[in-house]
């Protein structure tokens, strides 16, 4: 097992010192990568000057580095956000064919990267995933001043040095150019279980993206929150320019203690979502006592979680319709099927956990065909908040 190695951080919006900061959220997790198994050492802190939230101590990029490298693709998986209102801000910038845009951190989305491909004459993909392989790909640091625009979605939460990853796409872009940044929105937190994502460092409003933004020379221009191709997250369209901003005295005491305040609603999210946890594990260990049929779908961090200090039975089935993932769970000796070679056990079933939320609809179609019927009341779902909503599809969901 791999830890990730941690260092402190200094507030990025307003400069304060990491001592001088409030933790809010800490936490641990181990992440099955496909070579390796990671240990994250996760926190999150506000700070009290201006209120952004960001993990402090926080991987090192580094860490990051081979930890993302070594992490399955979405290859073969159904997009987690709208294909459509991506490529609709990307068609409201009125930019003409001849024009160059560059995607951060892509990963594998065929559809959307297809689409792309006809708005602009030149397409390149930077992605740190070896699990992928891309023929337009290339690295940031070789543009200079030479790309029209540069779109990056779920990426910025994920950076340790925003500022130093910003300052790579200003000097990419040509005078005036474009970025689209896409992010998770703490301000929808309360609804979702936002705090305990190990992956997150960042936890961004629009003020403080665009305050971090001002620094590196980008003037926000549109913010878009049903324009965003996910409901949890909002979107933001930045333009280059070469005025910058002092942040030695910015203060901002409302977005502290509104970021407090939802925070702590995400935190009341997750205690409810442990208290689920335990009540289905009290109710497969009976199930199983009582010879009775069990199966897990979808390996997930909702799963992880689920695993954690948990010796599940060995009679209960586990799948996913991923075949990569049959090895992910080998660490705890735990085998992973696809749900082709288990439908029998699957549909008798005396219960079917789902830890993929926006996966129920079409899981439930996958048994039910054939007239195969699996009743409803045996089905339980994992990573629901309690407004009954399912925050990782794109109509409001938290990330898996």
């Amino acid at each position: 097992m791999k830890n990730i190695l941690l260092e402190d951080r200094n507030c990025e919006c307003c400069g304060n010192k990491s001592n001088k900061l409030e933790l809010i959220w800490s936490g641990s997790r181990i992440v099955k990568g496909i070579s390796d198994t990671y240990l994250f050492e996760h926190s999150i802190s506000v700070c009290s000057r201006c209120g952004f939230a960001f993990s402090s101590p926080c991987p090192t990029e580094e860490s990051l580095k081979v930890f993302y490298g070594d992490s399955l693709s979405n290859f073969g998986v159904l997009p987690a956000y709208s294909v459509e209102k991506r490529l609709d801000i990307l068609k409201n910038l009125s930019l003409s064919y001849e024009s160059t845009i560059v995607e951060i951190g892509g990963n594998y989305a065929k559809e959307f990267h297809s689409e792309v491909n006809k708005l602009f004459d030149k397409f390149y993909n930077t992605e740190l995933n070896n699990d992928i392989n891309i023929s337009n790909s290339r690295s940031l640091i070789n543009f200079n001043n030479e790309v029209d625009v540069i779109a990056h979605y779920d990426v910025l939460e994920h950076v340790p040095n925003v500022k130093k990853f910003l300052k790579l796409c200003y000097s990419a872009l040509k005078d005036d150019g474009i970025m689209v940044c896409e992010v998770p929105n703490v301000r929808l937190y309360n609804r979702s279980f936002g705090v305990q994502d190990v992956f997150h460092v960042n936890h961004f409003s629009v003020t403080t993206l665009s305050r971090i933004a001002k620094y590196c020379g980008f003037e926000l221009i549109k913010v878009g929150h049903n324009a965003s191709s996910r409901a949890i997250s909002f979107v933001t369209v930045f333009k280059k320019t070469n005025i910058y901003v002092d942040k030695s005295t910015y203060v901002n005491q409302s977005e502290y203690f509104d970021t407090i305040s939802i925070l702590y609603d995400s935190i009341e999210q997750v205690k409810m979502l442990h208290k689920h946890i335990e009540e289905i594990r009290k109710k497969i260990l009976k199930l199983i006592n009582s010879g009775k049929s069990v199966t897990l779908w979808a390996v997930t961090e909702f799963l992880s979680m689920f695993l954690d200090n948990f010796d599940l039975p060995e009679k209960v089935v586990v799948v996913d319709a991923d075949p990569r993932k049959s090895n992910m769970l080998k660490h705890k000796n735990i085998s992973v099927s696809t749900p082709e070679v288990c439908r029998k056990h699957i549909i008798n079933s005396d219960l079917l956990v789902i830890f993929s939320p926006r996966s129920k609809n079409n899981i439930l179609e996958w048994i039910n065909k054939d007239s195969a019927i699996l009743d409803n009341k045996k089905v339980e779902v994992i990573g629901v908040t309690k407004s009954n909503v399912d925050l990782n599809s794109t109509q409001l969901l938290p990330r898996l």
